[in-house]
């Protein structure tokens, strides 16, 4: 569009144009990162000319726009922003070769040059064109999940894919698997061209970390992503409490266990005692044969006539003193 644009307002403002013999002995080239690249152009006009605009556009292999990125009016240079201060011109008659520094990767695409004649009207102007290559290694890849949306869920469909930005030739991809420091191939299917790996039965044998590599000719990249299987924090909440309950059952299982057995262990050796002290030979005790005594009545002692008219009370020391006397003197009788 640019390049259509340039060329009618040039075409407006100098009159009728003519066309040239525009020759590129190379078609395709090839440069690295950070490279120079020189795009020959020769032309030859059939007549003399007065008035020469040369012009070079670029049509971008990424983004599939047209842009003019130089452009010589009768020996005036006019330099497109991004290409400020990298273009160097053949300063010859008939050359309108270039020399672009410092080249990137997102510079690769098809460069054309183009020769007019600002005074004639044999046409629209003459052009050829040269593929250029910015040779790179890939750069990191990312590794994602196909759907942003996608849910890792056991039994499901997964695809992971892996692209590098960056790399000519184009990277091919290699998918492994990696389990502590081994790395296993996968046996799902991957394409090598897009990285795109897809599971189509998602197990436990399938959860893990994987690693993509994307390589060239000029080198290699590597991305990793875990696939695991995400629960929801409901489930997590929901399963942190089944563990502290059956945490406390078991608890309490095991204080009930030692409790019983500590007190059937207390019983068994209290059994263990009374048995041993059952066994033992009962103890035997010799009495001494206490002599009998000839009982001695013990006369009563007569009231007094003066106590039992005035019914006077007698105290136990009075009766004790009357029994010793009558003890006494039934002693003396007998001997």
């Amino acid at each position: 569009m640019l390049k259509t644009v340039m060329f009618v307002t040039l075409a407006a403002i100098t009159g009728p144009v003519s066309c040239a013999v525009v020759t590129t002995p190379r078609q395709v080239v090839n440069t690295t990162v950070g490279g120079n690249v020189t795009l020959p152009c020769a032309y030859h006009m059939p007549t003399s000319v007065n008035k020469l605009i040369i012009q070079w556009t670029f049509y971008s292999a990424k983004t599939k726009n047209v842009n003019s990125i130089y452009v010589s009016t009768e020996g005036r240079p006019y330099t497109s922003a991004p290409y400020k201060g990298r273009i160097e011109v053949a300063n010859s008659t008939g050359t309108a070769s270039i020399t672009i520094t410092g080249m990137q990767p997102w510079e690769t695409g098809v460069y054309t040059c183009e020769v007019f004649e600002a005074t004639s009207n044999l046409g629209p102007p003459f052009e050829k064109s040269i593929s250029v290559n910015v040779l790179a290694p890939p750069s990191r890849p990312l590794c994602s999940f196909s759907r942003n949306d996608e849910k890792v869920e056991l039994g499901h469909v997964v695809m992971l894919s892996c692209l590098s930005e960056i790399g000519l030739p184009s990277p091919t991809y290699h998918w492994t698997m990696l389990s502590g420091d081994t790395v296993k191939p996968v046996k799902e299917t991957y394409s090598p061209q897009t990285g795109l790996l897809i599971i189509g039965n998602l197990t436990k044998l399938e959860e893990g970390y994987y690693q993509c590599m994307a390589s060239n000719s000029l080198g290699n990249s590597t991305c990793h992503i875990d696939l695991t299987v995400k629960h929801s924090e409901a489930g997590v909440v929901i399963g942190a409490l089944i563990a502290a309950i059956v945490a406390a059952a078991l608890i309490a299982v095991v204080v009930w266990f030692l409790a019983t057995k500590e007190k059937k262990k207390r019983k068994q050796e209290k059994a263990k005692e009374m048995q041993v002290m059952n066994q033992k030979q009962p103890l035997t005790a010799e009495y001494a044969a206490v002599p009998n005594q000839e009982r001695v009545p013990i006369p009563e002692v007569p009231q007094s006539k003066e106590s039992t008219e005035t019914h006077e009370y007698v105290t136990p020391e009075e009766v004790d003193v009357a029994r010793n006397e009558a003890l006494e003197a039934g002693g003396q009788q007998t001997a």
